[in-house]
């Protein structure tokens, strides 16, 4: 069953549809049952991770961001992260104007997020499909695998999916420590072998904030 439902997933993102919420979190939910067959001891991760799921190509006029947004699966194991990773859609194969997330639980990827308000994001872009994908899978690795020092400031990664450039970000909590987030910028564009330079912004809240915005970029 499984299987064909992910084969009518992808065939109808090959066709251009848009695939539906609710056809993301079946096949998430779907990946509990293979994992008990597949491993009865798995391995535990550091911590819980979740997956996110947002279209924006069929919001409505009017509706306030994030009401599209959902949350498809939590997990802590290393057998569950590669069944999803297999599962569920790469970037690449996502409808424009959509976004995938990968943040540790109990942190929801929003700027109002108690975790994200004082944060921001290094962001790199994508103009291959094939690249998107390579960038997204090695930084989901980096994530899970607790690769960066400075664990506990990185919030999680965000996949933007568009018609002309994709873009990957990298979301952290403390936007003005910069020699925090200069480390982080620096491990990052080494894990996803990038050679261009990549720019971090700031979440802008409030017009208090406003003000610094020239001052709120920093660049590896």
């Amino acid at each position: 069953m499984l299987t064909k439902r992910l084969e009518g997933i992808v065939k109808g993102s090959q066709e251009k549809a848009v695939p539906s919420e609710a056809a993301v979190e079946a096949t998430a939910t779907a990946t509990t049952a293979t994992v008990t067959e597949r491993e009865k001891q798995p391995h535990k991760l550091e911590r819980k991770w979740a997956f996110w799921f947002d279209n924006q190509s069929k919001r409505k006029q009017g509706v306030a961001w994030g009401t599209s947004l959902r949350k498809v699966y939590t997990f802590d194991t290393v057998e569950e992260f590669w069944c999803l990773h297999s599962q569920i859609f790469k970037p690449s194969k996502l409808p424009a104007n959509a976004y995938f997330h990968l943040f540790k639980a109990g942190i929801e990827p929003k700027w109002e997020d108690p975790e994200c308000a004082s944060g921001g994001k290094w962001s790199v872009p994508s103009n291959r499909k094939a690249n998107l994908d390579n960038m997204w899978l090695e930084t989901l690795m980096a994530l899970i695998g607790e690769q960066f020092e400075e664990a506990d400031d990185v919030c999680g990664v965000v996949a933007s999916v568009r018609q002309r450039q994709d873009k990957l970000a990298l979301w952290t909590k403390t936007a003005t420590n910069e020699a925090l987030q200069m480390s982080i910028g620096r491990k990052w564009k080494e894990i996803i072998d990038v050679t261009d330079k990549m720019t971090y912004s700031f979440h802008l809240q409030d017009d208090s904030r406003r003000d610094r915005s020239a001052k709120s970029r920093y660049s590896v």
